[in-house]
């Protein structure tokens, strides 16, 4: 392949990402094959040219790419080198694109290997999780967090049978010294640990999470392994995650019987409801089902229910509410990209859409920029307010940044994309609150945008829709609601 044309950018020059390579890329790599793509993203097999050793180079293209979010991101890899935890070698900034250097990453998804080998046990099982224990404890060491370890993340360094667990996918990464630090609803539902599904609960006094919602994430990969079967493995997502956070669940499955007792008392120690008892990264290490007192034996038939299992969660993950909206997630899970159009900006002028049936998706994602606000309810002594709105899909979550001492905020600000899957069945609810700088904040009203309302939406043509705020439903709050909101929604 022809070395790609790239030249230092100069709308950029502000940002200083970790690992960034000044020069050009061309002359460090040789760009080859490419490997996948995404929306606004091409993956290339690169060789590089000081050491021949092969990279996946990501070409990420800037205008459509938060580069502040994605310099988060880099900063968390930036600081991780450990054998199990996919390694960023450097970036490259140019014109138009970022170029990210990274690890290659070729065997796959750990289950899915599973799922091949001929003879599965324990021991086996325990191997494997052992190395994503260690990843975890590196980040854990350097006081990071995942927050979104589920099995597509556990991925093989190669096809070769001694190939390594690595851990992978550090889009909702961050630093986190205590017990108590975060206070963000993200992750994957399925394998978000209790204390991080109770903030569900806005209007309780709640103490927020730690890097112990990694072990749970890992103690219920550790169950499906040893299984096949989801500890929480029910369709209605709301029950699932009342479950979660009531930390009730059970052996389900009918293979815990060929299951030792070692590898149970490690997953109620990973999976104890409780963070504060719930096994530390080493404390799992140092269990005799990790240190080698397993049993050899064969598992049964686990591996076609493992299979089951993987061929659900591929169909139904977005109906799960999966999260993976951040430029650089999903590694080694790549997707066609679409033909689109060139945008086009439609007329705006608010209307409220009329409901229509969704048809099938044709588009990957939705952008929404909140535009303004109009006649909010008066809070605050002048009677005005600090008013900021809240998003939610599924588990997604995007806060926008408050407005002071007006009724007619204008927010010009973008939420992420959100999975256009994941937007085709549920609803995108949206609540308007009024900051407070002593006490707790109000609420100020609610609405929801329903998938009937997207299908009215072409895809690439830009739309503004206003919506009217309501009170919130069967809710314990009595504040008076009034006035409406502005979004601009557009399909990609």
């Amino acid at each position: 392949m022809q070395g790609l044309a790239v030249s230092r950018s100069t709308n950029h020059d502000d940002m200083h990402f970790p690992k960034e390579n000044k020069g050009d890329v061309n002359d460090h790599y040789e760009l080859g094959k490419q490997l996948g793509s995404g929306s606004f993203s091409v993956v290339y097999q690169g060789l590089c040219k000081d050491d021949n050793i092969k990279y996946a180079i990501k070409v990420v293209n800037k205008e459509n790419t938060n580069a502040k979010e994605m310099d988060t991101e880099l900063e968390v890899m930036a600081r991780l080198e450990h054998p199990n935890i996919v390694f960023f070698k450097e970036i490259f900034d140019a014109r138009d694109n970022y170029y990210v250097v990274l690890e290659m990453i070729t065997g796959g998804e750990l289950f899915d290997r599973i799922i091949e080998l001929r003879r599965y046990t324990e021991k086996d099982a325990s191997h494997v999780m052992r190395q994503a224990l260690l990843g975890i404890r590196h980040m854990h060491e350097r006081n990071l967090v995942h927050r979104d370890i589920k099995p597509e993340n556990l991925l093989l360094s190669s096809k070769d049978a001694d190939a390594m667990v690595k851990v992978a996918d550090f889009g909702f990464a961050c630093v986190c010294k205590g017990e108590h630090d975060l206070d963000e609803t993200l992750g994957t539902p399925p394998y978000m640990a209790p204390e991080i599904v109770v903030l569900r609960n806005e209007d309780e006094d709640l103490p927020g999470y730690g890097k112990k919602v990694d072990i749970w994430a890992l103690g219920v990969c550790l169950y499906i392994l040893l299984s096949g079967v989801h500890p929480f493995q029910i369709p209605d997502e709301d029950e699932m995650l009342d479950l979660i956070e009531a930390g009730d669940w059970t052996w389900k499955g009918s293979n815990w019987a060929n299951v030792g007792d070692s590898a149970k008392k490690l997953i109620m120690g990973m999976m104890c409801p409780d963070a504060t008892k719930r096994f530390s990264a080493q404390e799992c290490l140092d269990s005799d089902w990790i240190t080698g007192h397993c049993p050899d034996e064969e598992l049964g038939a686990i591996q076609n229910t493992i299979k089951q299992y993987q061929a659900r969660k591929k169909f139904k993950g977005a109906i799960l509410g999966v999260m993976a909206t951040n430029s650089l997630m999903r590694l080694g899970n790549f997707q066609p990209k679409p033909t689109t159009t060139t945008p086009v900006a439609a007329p705006a002028a608010p209307v409220t859409p009329s409901p229509a049936a969704p048809p099938a998706a044709n588009w990957e994602a939705l952008k929404i920029r909140a535009v303004r606000g109009q006649d909010l309810a008066g809070k605050n002594s002048n009677g005005k307010s600090d008013p900021y709105l809240k998003f939610w899909c599924g588990s997604y979550k995007y806060k926008s940044k408050k407005k002071t001492n007006t009724l007619a905020p204008e927010w010009n600000e973008t939420a992420r994309l959100i999975p256009s899957a994941l937007c085709s069945v549920k609803n995108i609810e949206v609540e308007c609150w009024d900051w407070d700088l002593i006490g707790s904040d109000n609420f100020m009203g609610q609405f929801a945008i329903t998938p009937a309302i997207l299908a009215t939406i072409a895809v690439d043509r830009p739309v503004e829709m206003s919506f009217n705020l309501e009170p919130r439903k069967g809710g314990k709050r009595k504040d008076k609601v009034s006035g409406f909101v502005v979004l601009e929604l557009t399909k990609s």
